[in-house]
């Protein structure tokens, strides 16, 4: 050995001290990996985004974020350079043994071109490695840190998860993988990353780390190109989640598709499992589309608690919110808080006045309440009808309700009704008893009492209305049914043409006595229909005298081909 290499070893080793880890005299750390057993037992996430530029020339000085960026990479070669072998020149020995701090961007450049991947899958196969996962979490963490190769960061991640240090894997990951090229994922790599998030990641983790990746137009064409070909328990995770972020977090259109729907709805249950500090982490009108479409697809449990928390962090004087709110008033009426719904909408009202949603809300919460219906004004032009709003399904409806001595009465007719599945007969939605015994019974709105629609129509339309009533008539009383008159109080007319909601007083009798009394009922129903309008003469004269039904129908469906629009 040459006396100037001998000088300059004792120099160096001078310059080390005693503690030839990393230490000089004034006892400061030279990296960050160079710090107690106890503190380098932790594994450390990759949350830097790279500074280090080693395309510019050797004699640019590196700036403070690529110095702290180097002596990153030299703590890693200090800490493994016994696993790497690296064949290092003088300068470069000075750097890893930290006698020297790593200024010098060509020595650099030349240094960690020596670790390349050949060496690292070398290092890989050594039993330190092997044996342990921290240590080969944290070898791989280094190597990570120095290559942008896809598989080597995927390995890294898997090792976190390996060395139960999944937290740290997750808070990493955003920035670990934005190293990735995601436009040259190839197929069994695209397989291979959602593996690793599927196994590295907690349910919310792993949420937030496929939303990172999303972000990337790249990964979402290469997700949605690949989703079929992946394996089950991968697509049944991962096309949830990928459906749930477009249509939640970038706001595009719901398909349309029911399978698509399907899995819609199983995404936007996966991100309402997700705890509260999750959630709050999405901006505001994520949080708000995530509601909106949890309350219109129902929710229950869990989900249901997190959109309540959701709710309450909106501020409802945001008009952008009117729906989201308005769809939370109908769940509470669902559910029976009438007192909650009650006052969301006096906040909402607020906010929004003139809202004629929101004063029909109001309206009939201020409505008396028979079990799942509130009870309004009687409706003019009828008898026995009122408007209601139904709870169950919140709507406005039409209803019939008596005193509790009528319950058994109204109970009969509203299963008969209910079983009578005919044109012109309104359904029956909902009866039952309220909670002061009230009988009642709800059915759609169909259209407005007939009396009012008559003077609006013409002859033709009278007489298409006259024979469709007939034939209504005709087919109770072919079931045994009667009614003890047919007043148009009774009806309805609206875009489904003539409905009968009054049953009021039917009773069931065998089905020749009904037919014999229903001759001078038809008639009488087709005399007001036509009240005042010019009926033909010899439907007149039918009306005049004692036509059985089938002349009645017959005639009417003749003037009715012969009139003029």
């Amino acid at each position: 050995m040459r006396d100037s290499d001998r000088d300059r070893g004792r120099q160096q080793k001078r310059r080390r001290g005693p503690d030839h880890r990393g230490r000089g005299p004034d006892n400061r750390s030279r990296g960050p990996d160079s710090r107690s057993r106890e503190g380098r037992e932790k594994l450390r996430p990759i949350t830097e985004v790279r500074r280090l530029d080693l395309s510019l020339p050797a004699d640019v000085p590196l700036h403070e974020d690529e110095l702290r960026e180097a002596e990153a990479h030299v703590g890693f070669l200090r800490r493994f350079k016994t696993l790497l072998r690296l064949g290092l020149n003088a300068q470069e020995d000075l750097l890893v043994n930290g006698a020297k701090p790593p200024t010098d961007r060509g020595v650099l450049k030349h240094l960690l071109a020596k670790v390349d991947r050949a060496t690292i899958e070398q290092a890989l196969r050594k039993d330190a490695l092997q044996k342990s996962p921290k240590e080969r979490a944290a070898f791989l963490g280094g190597a990570a840190r120095l290559s942008a190769d896809v598989d080597l960061l995927l390995q890294y991640l898997e090792a976190l998860a390996d060395a139960d240090d999944r937290r740290a894997a997750a808070e990493g990951f955003a920035l670990t993988i934005g190293r990735v090229d995601v436009e040259r994922l190839a197929g069994k790599q695209l397989t291979h990353l959602l593996s690793v998030i599927a196994k590295t990641f907690d349910a919310s983790d792993r949420i937030r780390a496929l939303f990172e990746l999303l972000r990337n137009e790249s990964m979402r064409k290469a997700l949605a190109a690949g989703l079929a070909g992946l394996p089950p328990e991968l697509k049944d995770l991962f096309g949830p989640l990928s459906a749930a972020h477009q249509v939640i977090v970038r706001g595009e259109p719901a398909p349309r598709d029911e399978e698509d729907d399907g899995s819609l709805a199983k995404g936007i249950g996966l991100l309402l499992e997700a705890p509260e500090g999750s959630l709050r982490t999405y901006p505001e009108p994520v949080r708000a589309r995530l509601a909106e479409l949890a309350l219109a697809g129902g929710v229950s449990g869990q989900a249901k608690d997190a959109v309540r928390r959701i709710l309450k962090a909106l501020p409802k004087k945001n008009p952008a919110y009117a729906e989201l709110w308005k769809l939370r008033i109908d769940e509470l009426l669902v559910e029976g808080a009438l007192d909650e719904a009650r006052a969301l909408v006096i906040d909402l009202g607020a906010a929004l006045p003139g809202d004629a949603w929101i004063a029909g809300r109001k309206q009939a919460l201020s409505d008396r309440k028979a079990g799942k219906l509130t009870l309004g004004p009687k409706i003019p032009g009828t008898e026995g009808l009122l408007r209601a709003f139904w709870l169950e399904r919140p709507s406005a409806v039409i209803a019939r309700a008596g005193a509790p001595v009528d319950a058994g009465r109204l109970s009969f007719e509203a299963k008969v009704q209910a079983e009578l599945v005919l044109p012109g007969i309104a359904p029956i939605l909902a009866h039952g008893l309220g909670e002061d015994g009230t009988p009642y019974l709800a059915m759609p709105e169909l259209g407005a009492p007939v009396a009012e629609a008559l003077e609006e129509l013409s002859l033709r339309e009278r007489l298409a209305v006259a024979l469709e009533g007939v034939r209504t008539l005709v087919a109770l009383a072919e079931r045994g049914l009667s009614l003890p008159d047919a007043r148009l109080t009774r009806f309805g007319f609206g875009a489904a043409g003539l409905v009968l909601y009054d049953l009021n007083g039917m009773q069931r009798e065998d089905r020749e006595r009904a037919m014999m009394g229903l001759p001078p009922m038809a008639r009488g129903f087709t005399k007001q229909i036509l009240h005042g309008a010019r009926a033909p003469s010899r439907l007149d004269a039918k009306l005049r005298g004692n036509a059985p039904v089938p002349v009645l129908i017959a005639e009417l469906a003749a003037a009715l081909g012969f009139a003029g629009e």
